[in-house]
């Protein structure tokens, strides 16, 4: 690693005094490895001294990302750039990166800085998968188990809601739908139908009371979220968890992130059959009030722990009991 031939493929994001000061740093001395890919500025672009490969404007970065496989990002905000910070960690969707954010004097002195490295310069380490690694395979393990045994025990309830379903209105038992989950990727999740074939035609649309395209019977569903049930099978194959936040269709993530890029961090976890949002503020029937519901959604990206989850659980049986859902 000190000679150079072995070393993690290192993004810098932005060009001013504090950037250079850094890369003159690793220049000198790089005891850990950062192998330099190029930088990305943050401002107005400037001729600049830092003597790497400029790799575009800030809406290049997850581009860069994947493209160079970045495994370290710096992030170098200047006075006054401080603003963008939510664009640049927006785009930080991918695996295993190590996010490190030069602080201000302001953040230092409000205990922000935990993290020291590289050189003994101070950084503001992110880490969006704050779980430790024995509670996430517990979790996971929970998670085999648990949903395996419930799809046993409910089987009866999963047949009569499978019956109900078909009686209610033509059409399947099972609805499909194409959501984004960890890192972004798309995937299908699975619901039993509680709306009327055809129920969406030009766009999509979300879920509103008193909404005419849902059956009797569908009305029921939601009210207990029976609907939700056939997730079970999503969290088996691995692509959502019991608890996480809740997956969005490519159409609102869109419009979400116009208003709060931000969103996009969710993507660093999986997406939960449950959520704290949920739980706390329920079904949001339009754009502004997902972005209501996204602080919950943060403070869990910002605490996750089993005894979280726990939490979240409970609430969801309370919530289910009470019928509350919509």
């Amino acid at each position: 690693m000190r000679r150079g031939y072995l070393g993690f493929n290192t993004l810098i994001v932005g060009d001013g005094c504090a950037a250079q000061h850094f890369v003159g740093q690793i220049r000198r001395k790089n005891p850990d490895g950062l192998c330099l890919k190029g930088y990305i500025p943050i401002g107005q672009p400037e001729d600049s001294t830092l003597r790497l490969p400029r790799l575009g404007s800030l809406s290049d970065i997850e581009r860069t990302l994947r493209g160079l496989a970045i495994e370290e990002v710096f992030v170098f905000p200047e006075q006054g750039e401080e603003n963008a910070l939510p664009l640049i960690l927006s785009q930080c969707l991918a695996p295993h990166l190590s996010i490190r954010i030069r602080p201000s004097t302001e953040n230092i002195l409000l205990g922000a800085v935990r993290h020291y490295s590289v050189q003994s310069e101070p950084f503001i380490k992110l880490s969006f998968d704050r779980m430790p690694l024995w509670q996430r395979c517990l979790r996971r393990g929970f998670e085999i188990i648990g949903c395996t045994l419930a799809g046993i025990l409910i089987s009866p309830l999963l047949l009569y809601a499978a019956y109900r379903v078909r009686r209610s209105s033509p059409g399947p038992v099972f609805y499909s739908q194409e959501r984004l989950g960890l890192h972004g990727k798309p995937f299908k999740i699975y619901k039993f139908r509680s709306m009327y074939l055809n129920a969406e035609t030009d766009r999509p649309l979300l879920a509103s009371e008193g909404d005419g395209r849902i059956t009797p019977w569908g009305k029921v569903m939601r009210k207990y979220r029976i609907d939700e049930l056939p997730q079970l099978y999503n969290v088996l194959k691995g692509d959502m968890a019991l608890v996480g936040p809740r997956p969005e269709r490519a159409y609102f993530v869109e419009k979400i992130v116009k208003t709060a890029p931000h969103y996009r961090l969710l993507f660093n976890v999986k997406p939960g059959l449950t959520s704290w949002g949920e739980t706390q503020y329920g079904y949001a029937e339009n754009v502004p009030q997902m972005i209501e519901r996204l602080a919950y959604d943060m403070v869990y990206l910002e605490n996750q722990s089993l005894t979280m989850d726990l939490k979240i659980l409970l609430y969801t049986i309370g919530v289910v009991f009470k019928g509350e859902g919509q």
